[in-house]
């Protein structure tokens, strides 16, 4: 039976640390920071801004055509050597001028929670599994430690979708392409909510089972 347990949690180890490296590398926080730091860090250095450097702000943009059956754009087949009809769903596009700086200040503290929150729903999640191996199973501290995982995950799921949201509605008000709408339907991931609450229903049923053991050897 340990031995399945010992599994279960290595795929859920694997499930969260996939979870640590799209954020940072797949879905591009990483390569962001890190060109906006050597953006700023040439800028300071030289003095002053390169007028394309300095104007260019860069979004992603999630979109949906108004028909699916008009194909106006399309790109180039490298295998056939042609062109094919496509509708573009997602695409980085470069803005003028920074409309709204707060919001970079946002990303970036928003990006700095949710590295930190992942990061320790790993540990406590490790702490945990450590626990159930040496026999302590039904204890406060391994519901103490269900429940800051649980925390530490909805706190990365809100603080992912802080700076998705507000992006999305800036996006609204600077940018609009014929044929398509701005859709914010994947702009939020569920998967750390999910496993959030999970985490906090499990350590609330283990926190009414013992304390209706305590309850028990008290009567006795």
């Amino acid at each position: 039976m340990k031995r399945s347990l010992n599994i279960l949690c290595v795929l859920v180890i694997l499930v969260l640390s996939y979870s640590v490296v799209e954020y940072l590398f797949i879905d591009g926080h990483v390569d962001a920071f890190v060109d906006g730091f050597n953006a700023g860090y040439e800028s300071a250095r030289n003095g002053e801004l390169d007028s394309e450097t300095e104007a260019m702000d860069m979004k992603t943009v999630s979109l949906i055509p108004n028909n699916y059956t008009y194909f106006k754009d399309s790109i180039y087949n490298t295998v056939s050597q042609s062109y094919v009809p496509a509708h573009n769903v997602r695409m980085h596009v470069g803005f003028k001028g920074n409309e709204y700086p707060l919001q970079g200040m946002v990303e970036t503290l928003s990006f700095l929670i949710v590295l930190i929150a992942k990061i320790a729903a790993f540990v406590w999640f490790i702490k945990l599994i450590i626990a159930i191996n040496k026999g302590e199973i039904f204890s406060w501290t391994n519901i103490r430690r269900l429940r800051w995982l649980g925390v530490m995950l909805i706190l990365a799921f809100v603080f992912s979708a802080i700076p998705s949201i507000s992006s999305y509605y800036a996006i609204k008000e600077l940018f609009a392409l014929e044929n398509y709408r701005l859709t914010g339907s994947d702009l939020l991931s569920s998967l750390n909510l999910v496993l959030g609450l999970v985490a906090l229903i499990v350590a609330q049923v283990f926190a009414i089972g013992l304390r209706m053991q305590e309850e028990q050897e008290l009567t006795i």
